[in-house]
């Protein structure tokens, strides 16, 4: 809600940055449970799949 402090032109892109941390929480909470990845890239394709399902929504 700190956004609300700066000029209204600025809020859409302040706010945007929230998108952006929710999907870095999804990453997060979402390798937790997988708990270990084989190689690198594993890890990576289930990100880029979380990312892409957040972008259909």
């Amino acid at each position: 809600m700190s956004y609300l402090n700066f000029p209204g032109i600025h809020h859409a892109l302040i706010r945007s940055t929230n998108m952006l941390e929710c999907l870095f929480k999804e990453v997060k909470r979402r390798t937790r449970a997988v708990g270990g990845f084989l190689n690198e890239r594993s890890a990576s394709i289930l990100a880029t799949e979380i990312a892409l399902r957040r972008s259909e929504r």
